[in-house]
C-alpha cells in the first residue's frame, strides 16, 4: 500500500496530499502543499461514495501544479458502504484507474493517486479537476449533437474490448454474463417486496409486470448471456457521470465497471439520457450510428434480431431491484426525482422494445 489511508475527507490534510501527490509529477515531487480546504461535491444521487474537492495552496507556485483535486473515498454510510464493499465497486474503481485506464478507449479524468487497503475497506481515489468543463443535468435531457459524440465515445470504448480475449484475464474485473449472473435471481427475489414497496408510487402495473417477469425469467436472460458477445462495460454509463468538452464527454465514476453486453451500456444511456420523447424520435437512428461505429472499428455485431438489445435493456433493472428500491427511498428530494425519472425512461424504453419477448423466444 505505501501510504496510510484516510478513512473520511477529514482525515485528509496537507501532508497526506503532498505525499500521495509525491509521484503524480515532477513539479508536485519539488513542492510542498502549505495548506488545503475541503468542500464536499454535492450530487444528490451520489450515495454510494464520499467525493470532495480538495483547494490546494502550494508553498511555491508552479504551472503544472494542481489547484484543486478530487478526492473520492468509500460512503460514511454503513449500509451503503456494507454495498459498495460487498458488491466490490470501491476495489474496482481502485483497480480500473490503477490497471485499465490508459487502454480503456475513450476520455476520462486524470488519475493522480489510487490505492486501497482491502483489509480495512480503505479506498482513496484523486482525480483531476474538472469543474471548468460543462456539466449537463439529466433530468433535463441531454441535447442531440452530445448524445451523438457521446454514442460515438461508447463505441470507441467498446470496440476496443469487443470479444477481446485479454480481457477476461483480468482477474479482478467483475462479470456481467453467464453463470456468475445466476445468484442475482435469486437475490432479487429476496428483494423484490421491498422494490414493490419502494416504487409503488412509480411504477404502473404493465411498468411491475414487465419487472416480474423478468425476475421469474432471469435463468433464461442468463442462458441467452452464455453465447453473446462481450467488451468492456461502464455498467453506469449516464449523464450525471460525465463532462463535457464542447460536444465529448469525459466519463468518471468507474466503480461498477466490467465485462458484459455492450448493449446495456446503450441502453442504459439511452433510456436515461434523454427525455423519452427525444428518445423515441431519435433511438433508431442513434443505434444504427452505435452500429456502424462498431463495424468502423472491425466489431462485427452477430445479426440475432435484436435479442441482445432486448436481454441487455431488461437487465438495467438488476441493480434498482437488487437494492430493494432503496435507490428511490431517499431523504433529498432531486434524488428521489432523479430515480424515478430514471426508472419511468428505462420502462418506457422497455415497453417499446418490448424487452420481455425475449423471454418467450
Amino acid at each position: 500500500m505505501g501510504i496510510w489511508l484516510p478513512t473520511t475527507e477529514g482525515d485528509i490534510d496537507a501532508e497526506w496530499l503532498s505525499a500521495a501527490l509525491h509521484d503524480s509529477s515532477d513539479a508536485a515531487t519539488a513542492n510542498r502543499i502549505s495548506q488545503i480546504r475541503i468542500r464536499p461535491v454535492t450530487s444528490a444521487v451520489n450515495l454510494m461514495g464520499e467525493v470532495s474537492r480538495i483547494f490546494i495552496d502550494w508553498d511555491e507556485s508552479g504551472a503544472r501544479l494542481p489547484a484543486t483535486v478530487i478526492a473520492k473515498l468509500p460512503s460514511r454510510n454503513p449500509e451503503n458502504r456494507a454495498l459498495g464493499l460487498g458488491m466490490g465497486w470501491y476495489e474496482a474503481e481502485h483497480r480500473f484507474y490503477r490497471d485499465l485506464a490508459a487502454h480503456v478507449g475513450l476520455r476520462i479524468p486524470a488519475c493522480l493517486f489510487t490505492a486501497a487497503d482491502p483489509d480495512t475497506g480503505r479506498y482513496v481515489v484523486l482525480l483531476e479537476d474538472l469543474a471548468s468543463l460543462t456539466r449537463v443535468d439529466q433530468l433535463d435531457g441531454l441535447d442531440l449533437a452530445r448524445t451523438e459524440r457521446t454514442i460515438d465515445a461508447l463505441a470507441a470504448m467498446h470496440a476496443r474490448w469487443w470479444n477481446n480475449p485479454q480481457l477476461p484475464l483480468v482477474d479482478w474485473l467483475p462479470v456481467g454474463l453467464g453463470e456468475p449472473l445466476r445468484v442475482f435471481g435469486q437475490l432479487m427475489e429476496l428483494a423484490w417486496p421491498q422494490f414493490v414497496d419502494a416504487t409503488a408510487d412509480v411504477l404502473t402495473d404493465a411498468d411491475r409486470y414487465v419487472a416480474e417477469r423478468f425476475v421469474a425469467g432471469f435463468d433464461a436472460i442468463v442462458d441467452f448471456t452464455l453465447d453473446a458477445d462481450w467488451t468492456l462495460i461502464h455498467r453506469d454509463f449516464r449523464v450525471d457521470n460525465m463532462f463535457f468538452d464542447g460536444l465529448d464527454p469525459v466519463v468518471f465514476d468507474w466503480s461498477t465497471v466490467g465485462r458484459g453486453g455492450a448493449f446495456y451500456d446503450v441502453a442504459y444511456f439511452l433510456a436515461g439520457g434523454l427525455e423519452i420523447a427525444d428518445r423515441r424520435l431519435h433511438w433508431d437512428r442513434l443505434l444504427s450510428r452505435y452500429v456502424a461505429r462498431l463495424d468502423e472499428a472491425g466489431a462485427v455485431v452477430a445479426d440475432d434480431g435484436g435479442l441482445a438489445l432486448r436481454a441487455n435493456a431488461l437487465s438495467c433493472l438488476v441493480v434498482p431491484i437488487l437494492t430493494g428500491g432503496k435507490v428511490v427511498d431517499t431523504l433529498d428530494a432531486r434524488g428521489w426525482t432523479f430515480a424515478a425519472t430514471m426508472m419511468r425512461r428505462t420502462f418506457a424504453l422497455l415497453h417499446d422494445l418490448d424487452a420481455i419477448a425475449i423471454l418467450d423466444a
